[in-house]
């Protein structure tokens, strides 16, 4: 059962250089329990496509429905209040007034049980937020004043204020942005462990694609207010239907080139050198026409001239194999980066960290037909 629907939504805006298209005819839905991540640049209309899932924005045209209510259309807009959401924003809004506790019940003051309609009694509050804050392992900081908390306990804070009210869908707007690396790199996955646990439907918004493809579900990826591919992170990883997705989901090589045969899914690419590329081929494109042949660094092999390699035929028969010459290496830790010169350009790998390789070696560039999308 889908938990979201969203359908054929657009929204607006006037701005002095004219008429913008924030979101272009998006549609999508999220299964309950599912953990869904609009990925996307800063201006691609992730954030608007969420707020208007929040009711904060009101779309323009298209439809969202939510546990089987409508709550967006041309003629009806239900309230943010109204609707079965909890949202937490980039800035945790903490206040600083109160206690952790207060921070975390203060809205089931008022806002309506789902079973009742009405707010939820003091006698529960205490309870209902101690039960959150378990959640988020913060219930033996109940009683603290928010001040009082670092970076990392206030955004468990604000995930708890959204937790208690019980939502059918959470939407967190890049919540991990103002964290340190080390701690935003753990709360991903706690995110992601505690929203499987409770059965959530969950969108999340980020510009960081190694958030998306740790933490999703499934992604969207987002660029001038439309979706240009939706998928699972390996598909849209591995297999991104053209250069801009591939851009926006990590680095990646561009060769050019023309389609010189095809059979179904399966081609060859001729680069300008004339070196032919085995690939897979995406689209409509035949014969004779421009392609780009993408690949990601981490998926090349390196050889120096004269080494041997057994594993030069894959599965999908021989490698492809470009001659060239290493001419910047730069040891980041846990890889080597490596930027090899090639016939037909500039081809950037990631190594083992024990690779041999040095700036100025002859080599030749492996890269599997597997690995190659033509787009």
């Amino acid at each position: 059962m889908s938990t979201l629907v969203v359908k054929n939504l657009k929204k607006a805006f006037v701005t002095e250089g004219g008429l913008v298209n924030a979101v272009d005819d998006v549609s999508f839905d999220i299964k309950e329990g599912e953990f869904f991540t609009l990925l996307g640049p800063s201006g691609c209309g992730k954030s608007t496509t969420l707020r208007c899932v929040a009711g904060l924005e009101h779309a323009d045209d298209g439809e969202i429905v939510i546990d089987g209510q409508m709550v967006a259309s041309r003629r009806k807009a239900v309230p943010p209040n109204d609707r079965p959401i909890a949202m937490v924003f980039q800035s945790y809004a903490i206040w600083p007034h109160m206690t952790v506790m207060g921070n975390v019940t203060f809205s089931l003051s008022y806002r309506g049980d789902p079973g009742t309609g009405r707010g939820i009694p003091r006698s529960e509050r205490r309870a209902r937020g101690m039960e959150a804050l378990k959640l988020v392992q913060l219930d033996h900081l109940a009683d603290r004043k928010a001040p009082y908390l670092s970076g990392g306990q206030q955004q468990r804070v604000a995930l708890a204020r959204a937790l208690v009210v019980r939502p059918k869908l959470l939407l967190l707007d890049e919540p991990l942005s103002n964290l340190d690396a080390k701690l935003r790199e753990e709360m991903r996955f706690e995110i992601k462990d505690l929203t499987k646990k409770l059965g959530i439907a969950t969108i999340y918004v980020t510009h960081d694609q190694g958030e998306a493809l740790s933490m999703s579900d499934r992604i969207a990826v987002m660029s001038d207010g439309k979706i240009m591919q939706l998928g699972t992170p390996r598909e849209i990883y591995l297999a991104p239907t053209s250069g801009r997705v591939a851009r926006i989901v990590g680095s990646v090589n561009l060769l050019h080139g023309a389609i010189a045969n095809r059979n179904g899914r399966l081609g060859e690419v001729k680069t300008g050198s004339g070196h032919l590329l085995r690939c897979l081929v995406v689209g409509t494109k035949e014969v004779g026409e421009s392609v780009d042949v993408m690949f990601r660094p981490e998926l090349v092999r390196i050889l120096r001239a004269g080494d041997v390699d057994s594993n030069v035929d894959g599965a999908e028969g021989p490698d492809n194999i470009l001659p060239g010459v290493v001419r910047a290496v730069v040891f980041a830790g846990d890889h080597i980066a490596c930027q090899c010169e090639t016939a037909d350009g500039i081809v950037a790998a990631k190594l083992m960290p024990n690779s041999p390789i040095e700036q100025g070696d002859d080599i030749r560039v492996l890269i599997s037909a597997g690995s190659c999308i033509a787009s």
